[in-house]
């Protein structure tokens, strides 16, 4: 008990840091980001088209924001049946983003007022407007390309996305798991293979569950999901680790699993803002 405890120390410590790094990036939050082909031969602004019915919204123009009046009126004038730009007109809840393009000429939108829906508008200095069809967000990022011309747009594949999330999640979740493992004296070469068994299997349920969620209900839908999967994960990682890990007792092989697992969880529900951001570099 004396040896159980001060491993509980040593575990403690761990998932303080894990802690801390957690909050210092607090969870992942929608983003697009948008590449244009074609663009306008003159100067234009880009905002991001969405449907709402409320008029109480936060801005998202700064007060130092050097933007052109009388383009600026295109968009703040604009609505089609309740869709409104989220930049000009603002949003319910709040995003940053700028109507120019930046220095790489990408449109980046960023923050929890992205709409899980949108469409894309651009209006030039001679006043033309284009408008393109309805885009879904499959991912928490999107990556697309869109056609100036025709305002067709390019989506890339969302299957890669969820290959590179697994990917990353997985390394993230192996990294913590084994250094939890190597504290409690339980890192042997009889138990590499039923540790890597299992989190190929934890991993998987929670990229497909957390994948689901996003594409049928959203950023919110994901995020009430995580704790329900992570509860199944839970039961199953002390399940798995009492039946097949080699350990001193039963109770420090529990141990293991519940503070392998408390802390996986919370440095991946925390960081995946920066889990994500790695994963569309690796994708792009």
């Amino acid at each position: 008990m004396r040896k159980l405890g001060k491993i509980f120390l040593i575990t403690i410590m761990l998932l303080g840091i894990c802690t801390v790094t957690a909050f210092a990036d607090m969870g992942s939050k929608p983003r697009v980001q948008i590449d244009i082909k074609n663009p306008p031969q003159e100067k234009y602004y880009l905002d991001l088209l969405y449907y709402t019915e409320y008029y109480d919204r936060y801005g998202n123009i700064d007060a130092d924001d050097d933007y052109d009046d009388k383009m600026l009126a295109l968009l703040t004038g604009y609505d089609d049946s309740g869709w409104v730009p989220a930049i000009a007109s603002g949003t319910s809840l709040p995003m940053w983003g700028s109507l120019e393009p930046d220095e790489n000429g990408r449109h980046i939108f960023g923050y929890f007022g992205v709409p899980d829906e949108f469409k894309i508008i651009i209006v030039t200095e001679s006043g033309q407007i284009k408008v393109s069809d309805v885009i879904k967000r499959k991912t928490m990022e999107v990556d697309l390309t869109l056609d100036y011309n025709d305002m067709s747009h390019t989506l890339k594949p969302v299957w890669t996305a969820y290959i590179a999330q697994f990917a990353i999640t997985f390394s993230v979740t192996i990294a913590v798991e084994f250094i939890v493992l190597a504290i409690f004296f339980m890192a042997k070469k009889a138990n590499l293979k039923p540790f890597l068994h299992m989190n190929i299997i934890t991993q998987l349920l929670l990229t497909a569950f957390m994948s689901t969620g996003f594409i049928y209900g959203g950023t919110i839908i994901a995020y009430m999901w995580f704790p329900v999967i992570e509860l199944v994960i839970f039961i199953f990682e002390m399940w798995y680790s009492k039946k097949y890990f080699i350990g001193e007792n039963d109770l420090m092989k529990l141990a293991y699993a519940f503070v392998a697992n408390t802390a996986s969880a919370m440095l991946t529900f925390f960081s995946l803002e920066t889990i994500m951001d790695i994963m569309f570099k690796v994708i792009r």
